[in-house]
This record gives structure tokens, C-alpha cells and sequence, in this order.
């Protein structure tokens, strides 16, 4: 199966024939709104930066598929949010020189955390265990991210509490 790209600017995620999963993976619907293709500029800007593979395990979903997967009732995945707000899960690669050789992922999210946080256009970012959630949800009126974290192992003391005191350093 030949690779369809997301957009011209996204040359490294596709829509067939490739692991990403931009569309919802039970009725393949996506719905390459505004909000979603800036999005994916945003993901492609970070895999230019980390020089390694990103993997997108979750990106548009229907609403039957997000109560399957225990979705937020007005989860960013949600395509009939699609006009306001997008939002992706992301697996990065620990081959990326951005991180020390034989690095766990929790370092890799961290990293691409905090190089998220810098990037414009980036208003939710959630922590989890193996992948990292980014978002663009309209911002809150106080400028800030929406930021958070829910890892049960692995978890780097505070993480969360130093990315808010960077994002107010800023």
C-alpha cells in the first residue's frame, strides 16, 4: 500500500501505509480540519528537531471508538470536536540524538515536553507512561498550558511541577 500524505508540509506521517493512526481506527474517519493539519505541522516540526521516528498511536476518533478506549467526553481525539480542537498521541523513538544512548522513554517524553511546550500552537499537554498527548485546544484566558500527567511507573519526581515553573519562566 502506497503512503498518502497527511499534507505537503507533513512529509513524515501518512495516512495509508504507514503506522501512524490519524484516522479513527474503527470507521477510518478523519476530517483534516484547520485545527488538524496545524497540528500535524506542529508533530512534523518535533520530528525534524528529535532526528528520529515519531510514531502517532492516536489521533481522530469517533465517539463509539472513544468510549471504547475510555476516552474524556470532550477528548481533543474526538471528531466531532474536529472544527475547535485537535489532538495526537505520540511515541517517540529512543534513537534520537536529542537524548543520551540507551535512555528510557520517559526521558524521550520528557524531552519532547518540554520542546513542546516552546512550540506555538501547543495549548494541552498530557504525560503518560509510554506516549506523550499534545493538543490545541482553544487557550485558557491566563495565556498558560493546559498541563498534565498521569504515569504510573518510571515517573521522574516533579516533573510536572518543574515544566509549570519553566512555562512561567518563559
Amino acid at each position: 500500500m502506497t503512503a498518502w500524505p497527511a499534507h505537503p508540509d507533513v512529509t513524515h506521517f501518512s495516512f495509508l501505509g504507514s503506522e501512524d493512526q490519524l484516522a479513527c481506527p474503527c470507521c477510518l474517519c478523519f476530517t483534516p480540519t484547520p485545527k488538524a493539519l496545524d497540528l500535524l505541522r506542529i508533530v512534523e516540526d518535533l520530528r525534524v528537531w528529535w532526528r528520529a521516528p515519531i510514531v502517532l498511536t492516536s489521533m481522530t476518533r469517533c465517539p463509539e471508538h472513544n468510549v471504547e478506549v475510555d476516552g474524556k467526553a470532550r477528548s481533543s481525539h474526538l471528531i466531532t470536536l474536529a472544527a475547535s480542537r485537535s489532538g495526537v498521541d505520540l511515541v517517540p523513538s529512543l534513537q534520537s540524538p536529542q537524548i543520551p544512548a540507551r535512555s528510557l522513554i520517559p526521558l524521550a517524553i520528557e524531552r519532547l515536553a518540554v520542546r513542546a511546550l516552546r512550540t506555538p500552537g501547543v495549548t494541552g499537554i498530557g504525560i503518560y507512561d509510554d506516549y506523550l498527548h499534545l493538543d490545541n485546544r482553544p487557550p485558557k484566558n491566563s495565556g498558560r498550558h493546559y498541563l498534565w500527567e498521569d504515569r504510573t511507573t518510571f515517573a521522574q519526581v516533579d516533573f510536572l511541577r518543574r515544566l509549570r515553573d519553566y512555562e512561567r519562566n518563559q
